[in-house]
């Protein structure tokens, strides 16, 4: 009954966040107390839906609600169960908090559980703030992951910003030539080619022709 109320709360403050303040953070506040008394995961994630309440009127507390959440998940006994709780907080908060869920995504003990969460946040960042999403994706060390990473990103920019989509697609190359599985290294080139056409004609028939004499080398 609890996790009940407080998620209810916590939604209704969400609601009435943007025209009513005042009474959302009384809101929050009540959901907060709430939310102590809970298990771990269902606390990590009450926390979240109260910090992406609050985002756009009181950053600060955001942040705070943000760090008690991740507290709450890294305190879950189990590293698989932190790791979805950890995972879902990131993805809850991305949107409205790409500074916070990018720690929390990076707080995720097991990379292979880390990369799904920070591929995400890249390709919603690409739009909005290429700077970052750049930055995540040349962070990722698996290089398999953050090649195809670069060919998504170079979809999720080509229509709007083709000198970034460009850049994204070097990244790409070059990762994707540093493999040593021929089909993965000739699959993302296809894939870099197919998505900047429009935005580079001319290097998309070059990495097509790469692609292709990787391909024919494959035995």
């Amino acid at each position: 009954i609890d996790d009940m109320r407080a998620s209810a709360l916590a939604s209704l403050a969400r609601a009435i966040a943007d025209t009513d303040p005042d009474r959302a953070a009384r809101l929050v506040d009540q959901a907060a107390r709430i939310a102590l008394s809970l298990p771990g995961g269902v606390q990590a994630l009450v926390l979240a839906d109260l910090s992406r309440a609050v985002a756009s009127t009181d950053p600060d507390r955001a942040a705070w609600l943000a760090i008690d959440a991740q507290g709450a998940a890294l305190s879950i006994t189990s590293e698989d169960d932190a790791a979805v709780i950890l995972a879902s907080l990131a993805d809850e908060i991305a949107a409205t908090e790409p500074d916070n869920a990018e720690r929390i995504a990076r707080s995720i003990p097991d990379e292979d559980k880390k990369i799904p969460v920070l591929r995400r946040l890249a390709l919603g960042l690409a739009a909005t703030d290429p700077d970052n999403a750049e930055r995540i994706a040349l962070s990722i060390t698996n290089t398999t992951s953050k090649a195809y990473l670069f060919a998504a990103l170079v979809s999720e920019i080509a229509d709007v910003d083709s000198a970034r989509a460009i850049r994204f697609a070097v990244h790409g190359e070059r990762t994707a030539l540093s493999l040593t599985d021929g089909h993965q290294k000739a699959s993302v080139l296809t894939s870099i080619s197919r998505r900047i056409a429009t935005a580079d004609p001319a290097g998309a028939i070059r990495l097509a022709g790469e692609a292709e004499e990787i391909a024919r080398s494959i035995s």
